[in-house]
């Protein structure tokens, strides 16, 4: 049987950034929007296609300010804890 695996990154407390990325977003756009803003992505994509990431708790909300400005992001908003996650 498949064995699935989450991202290996130690447990965090939040606040954490939901971010939903353009269509047509390429990886590498999204890389350097992310290292930009010193965000880990700790989960998803989601069905939906949100990402959750993490930046440190001080720099939450102009984190998630700058990355919803970008061109390649519909829309990110910060959020105090995780969605439980679905298998």
């Amino acid at each position: 049987s498949a064995v699935r695996t989450r991202p290996t990154v130690p447990p965090v407390a939040g606040p954490f950034i939901r971010v939903s990325f353009k269509p047509d977003a390429k990886e590498s756009d999204i890389r350097f929007l992310l290292i930009s803003v010193g965000a880990i992505i700790v989960g998803g994509p989601t069905q939906l296609g949100d990402y959750y990431l993490y930046v440190q708790p001080e720099r939450a909300d102009w984190a998630a300010q700058k990355i919803g400005k970008s061109p390649i992001v519909d829309q990110a908003n910060v959020m105090a804890t995780l969605p439980p996650l679905k298998d």
